[in-house]
């Protein structure tokens, strides 16, 4: 990984290795990726945030392990659900800005003044009129 000198490198000792091969071993190679990614960010921000030039190099490796540590202490299913936060809702009929629940007529797409068909309404990505507002 080279050394660290603020140029996005980093310079891992043995222990940094072990630690890594621990966190990183339960993880497919994509989420492995994701992780190393973010890491090199942290030690980046790290190094960056340090004023003393010798003393840059530690700063990256504890923001970077700081970093990492908070992250795999989380619950599983807070990850996931921060994660479904960023990737939004999923596009289909029913989580449209179009899609009225009207009790008399029942669901119908105001955009087309019509209720899609069922299969239509529950596949993602079918329409490519779907709108989401932001709500604010």
């Amino acid at each position: 990984m080279g050394s660290g000198s603020g140029d996005g490198v980093v310079k891992l000792l043995r222990d940094d290795k072990r630690f890594l091969s621990r966190i990183l071993g339960g993880l497919d190679r994509r989420a492995q990726g994701r992780v190393m990614w973010a890491y090199r960010a942290a030690w980046a921000d790290g190094e960056a945030a340090e004023p003393v030039a010798h003393r840059k190099e530690n700063a990256g490796r504890r923001a970077a392990n700081e970093w990492v540590r908070s992250v795999m202490e989380t619950p599983q299913n807070v990850l996931r659900y921060r994660e479904l936060i960023e990737q939004g809702p999923p596009q289909c009929c029913h989580t449209c800005d179009h899609f009225t629940q009207d009790h008399a007529e029942g669901a119908i797409c105001a955009k087309f003044d019509q209720t899609p068909p069922a299969d239509f309404a529950a596949t993602e990505g079918a329409c490519p009129h779907w709108l989401a507002e932001v709500p604010f």
